[in-house]
C-alpha cells in the first residue's frame, strides 16, 4: 500500500455543507413556485384554463376561457337551484328532470363554443380535476418535507465519514477486526480507511435521529444546543416525516412517545405539511446542518486556516440569508456565532447582522436600546453608518454613506448590496432626485455567449 494523502476539515466538510444548503434552497424555491402557481390560479376561470390546456392542448386558450366563463356561473346555478328544490320538498324525479334540462342547455352552449358536442364531457373532466388542485399542493409539500429530511440525512452521513477520515484512530478503536485478505482490494491506506469509515457510517445511519445525535454529542463530544441536545423541533420534523412515509401521516403511539408539547396532536389525527410548517422545517434543518458541520470543523480543525474559514463562511452565509430575507435563519446563525467568536472585528460584524435580522423580525423596539448604547465614536465609519441605519436615522445615514463613498471607505456595490442599508435606499428613492442618487448598475458587466 502506498502513502497517505493529507486532507483537512475544510476540504471534507465545507463542500458537503454547501451541497446541503443548495438542496435546502432548491426545496424552498420549489415550494415558492407551487405557492405562486396556486395564487395565480385563485381565479376559478384561470385554474380551469390551465387544467384544460394541460388535458386538451389542441384547443386555443381563448376557447377554454370562454367555456370557463360560461361553466362557472352555471355550476352555481345548478347548486342553488337544486338546493331550492330540496327546500320545497321536491321529489327525486323533479330534481332529476331539472338537472337533465340543465345538462342539455350546457351541451348546446359548449358545442357552440367549441364546435364539438363531446366537450360537455371533456370539460366535466377538467372541472373535476380542478377540485384536487389544493390536495395536489399538500401532496407536493409532503414530498418536499421528505426530500428535505433525506438531504439532512445525506449531510449527517457525509459528516460522519469526514470525521472518521480526519480521525482514523476512531476506526482503530472499533471492535470490527480485519484480516489481510480484507486489505487486498485496496491500493492505499486511505482507500481502506474510507472503506472502514463507510461501514461505520452505514451502521450508524441505520439508526434514527437520536442515535446520530448521541454519536456526535455523547461519543464525540460535539455538543450543539438545539441539535445534538434539547432539539424537540428537529425530533418532531423527523417523526412527522416517518409518519408520512410509513403511516400516511396518521398519528400513532410511537410518534406520541417521541414528541411533546402543548399542541401535541391526538392519536389517529392525520398530519400534513402546510406552507408555514415546511418553511419552518427548512429553517430548522438549515440552521441545524450549519451548526453541526461548523462545530465539527471547530472541534477537529487541524490548522488556523480551518478555524478562520468558519468565521469567513458564516459571514458570507449571514449576508446571503439577510439578502434573501431569511431573517430567522440569519438571526440564529449570528447569535450562535457570537457565542464563540474571538476576533473583535468579526464580533462587530456578527452583532450588526444579528441586529439587522432581529429588527426585521420584531421591529426597531427589539434592538433600539442595545443599538443606542453601542459606542461607535472610535470605530470605522461603516459602523457609524450601521448605527444610523439600524436606528432609522435615514437622513444622517444617507449623508454619511455619500461621504464614505466619496472617500473610498465603501464602494457603490456596498451601497447597493448591504442588507443593513435597505431602509436608507428606500429613503433615497423617496427623497432624492434620480440624477443625484448613489446609483450603480446591476447589469454592468459585459456578456459573451
Amino acid at each position: 500500500m502506498s502513502g497517505e494523502t493529507e486532507t483537512t476539515a475544510y476540504d471534507l466538510i465545507f463542500p458537503r455543507l454547501d451541497s446541503f444548503l443548495r438542496s435546502m434552497q432548491a426545496i424552498g424555491d420549489v415550494d415558492d413556485f407551487v405557492s405562486d402557481s396556486s395564487l395565480s390560479l385563485n381565479s376559478v376561470e384561470n385554474s380551469f384554463v390551465v387544467q384544460a390546456k394541460r388535458l386538451f392542448p389542441g384547443v386555443d386558450s381563448e376557447v377554454h376561457l370562454r367555456a370557463a366563463e360560461y361553466i362557472h356561473p352555471q355550476i352555481h346555478l345548478r347548486m342553488n337551484s337544486v338546493e331550492r328544490l330540496k327546500k320545497k320538498k321536491a321529489g327525486k324525479s323533479s330534481i332529476e328532470q331539472w338537472t337533465k334540462a340543465w345538462e342539455s342547455g350546457m351541451k348546446r352552449k359548449l358545442a357552440e363554443l367549441t364546435g364539438d358536442e363531446e366537450y360537455f364531457y371533456k370539460y366535466a373532466r377538467v372541472w373535476n380535476s380542478m377540485s384536487t388542485t389544493g390536495e395536489k399542493s399538500k401532496l407536493i409539500r409532503n414530498s418536499l418535507l421528505m426530500a428535505a429530511v433525506s438531504d439532512f440525512e445525506v449531510l449527517i452521513s457525509g459528516l460522519v465519514r469526514a470525521f472518521l477520515e480526519l480521525r482514523p484512530e476512531i476506526i482503530k478503536s472499533a471492535e470490527t477486526k480485519y484480516s489481510f485478505s480484507d486489505l487486498e482490494p485496496f491500493s492505499t491506506l486511505d482507500d481502506f480507511r474510507r472503506h472502514c469509515a463507510e461501514n461505520m457510517a452505514e451502521t450508524l445511519l441505520r439508526g434514527g435521529f437520536d442515535d446520530w445525535m448521541e454519536w456526535f454529542g455523547s461519543k464525540r463530544k460535539i455538543r450543539v444546543e438545539e441539535v445534538t441536545e434539547n432539539a424537540p423541533i428537529l425530533v418532531e420534523i423527523f417523526q412527522r416525516r416517518h409518519l408520512l412515509v410509513h403511516n400516511g401521516g396518521k398519528v400513532n403511539k410511537f410518534y406520541l412517545s417521541k414528541v411533546s408539547g402543548n399542541s401535541t396532536p391526538s392519536e389517529g389525527e392525520v398530519l400534513g405539511v402546510s406552507r408555514t410548517y415546511l418553511k419552518r422545517s427548512l429553517d430548522e434543518l438549515t440552521i441545524a446542518g450549519i451548526k453541526l458541520a461548523l462545530s465539527l470543523v471547530l472541534k477537529i480543525g487541524s490548522n488556523q486556516k480551518d478555524l478562520e474559514e468558519v468565521d469567513h463562511y458564516i459571514y458570507h452565509l449571514s449576508l446571503d440569508f439577510l439578502t434573501a430575507e431569511s431573517w430567522r435563519v440569519a438571526h440564529r446563525l449570528c447569535d450562535w456565532q457570537l457565542s464563540f467568536v474571538q476576533d473583535s472585528e468579526t464580533r462587530l460584524i456578527a452583532s450588526v447582522n444579528r441586529w439587522v435580522a432581529k429588527k426585521e423580525i420584531d421591529g426597531l423596539e427589539s434592538v433600539g436600546e442595545e443599538v443606542e448604547a453601542w459606542d461607535v465614536a472610535t470605530l470605522d465609519g461603516r459602523y457609524r453608518l450601521a448605527k444610523y441605519s439600524l436606528l432609522e436615522k435615514n437622513k444622517e445615514a444617507y449623508a454619511l454613506a455619500k461621504s464614505l463613498i466619496a472617500r473610498g471607505d465603501i464602494d457603490r456595490e456596498n451601497w447597493r448590496d448591504w442588507p443593513m442599508l435597505r431602509g436608507v435606499r428606500r429613503y433615497e428613492a423617496e427623497n432624492v432626485d434620480e440624477q443625484s442618487r448613489l446609483w450603480v448598475s446591476s447589469f454592468g458587466d459585459e456578456h459573451e455567449h
